[in-house]
């Protein structure tokens, strides 16, 4: 069973039927580009309505389960968070156990953290206001 904050559903992405499930997105804005909201192994720029895959070499791309968990994220990054903006996405589900190639596991990682092989960004649903 789903809860309302996920909704796992079947796509056809790259090629074969995928499962996907729905998330919250914190990215950064770089002038008018989306990209990673924090970045330690290479930046990911983001599109809407458009598929995102992770970079060949890195980690998964880390998403948020629930927007309340989005919300406190970008919050608790006073330093960073000026640009920030949350977006519902639906995302495909990642094997991985860790951010940046397991150097981060998910025990390290903010609440509600999942992590993502692909994403693609909807409907923005909250913005940082400075």
């Amino acid at each position: 069973m789903t809860s309302q904050f996920e909704t796992e559903l079947s796509y056809n992405v790259g090629g074969g039927m995928m499962k996907t499930e729905t998330g919250y997105k914190v990215v950064d804005t770089d002038g008018k580009q989306l990209v990673s909201a924090i970045t330690l192994a290479g930046q990911v720029r983001y599109f809407k309505n458009k598929w995102t895959k992770r970079k060949k070499g890195n980690g998964p791309l880390a998403v948020f389960h629930r927007l309340r968990d989005a919300k406190l994220f970008a919050l608790g990054n006073e330093y960073w968070s000026h640009g920030f903006r949350i977006y519902k996405c639906e995302y495909v589900p990642s094997k991985a156990k860790g951010l940046w190639l397991n150097k981060m596991p998910a025990s390290q990682c903010s609440k509600g953290t999942r992590f993502a092989d692909r994403i693609k960004l909807g409907k923005r649903s909250w913005r940082v206001r400075a």
